[in-house]
């Protein structure tokens, strides 16, 4: 069966096997989500993607999840377009 499920809920408490993360070029830990999921791994996490880094935009790097109940995480960088408006 296919399908699509929504779901209302922290993802850093997810029982999952990877969570896709939107991540900087520099793995470096940022604010948000971003922000959130690196707090709630622990700082394993940022000596992991540290070693990874950095990852052009378009590609992504997958570390451990650490303290998370995901086994895996996908820090995926995306394109930034900047022009200083939005839409």
């Amino acid at each position: 069966m296919t399908g699509v499920a929504l779901h209302s809920a922290d993802i850093t408490q997810l029982s999952v096997d990877a969570i896709v993360n939107a991540a900087n070029k520099n793995l470096f830990c940022g604010g948000g989500v971003d922000g959130a999921i690196h707090d709630a791994a622990g700082p394993k996490l940022l000596d992991a993607s540290q070693r990874l880094a950095p990852c052009p935009p378009g590609n992504s790097r997958l570390t451990a999840g650490f303290n998370l109940n995901a086994k895996f995480l996908i820090h995926a960088v995306g394109p930034i377009f900047h022009d200083g408006s939005c839409g």
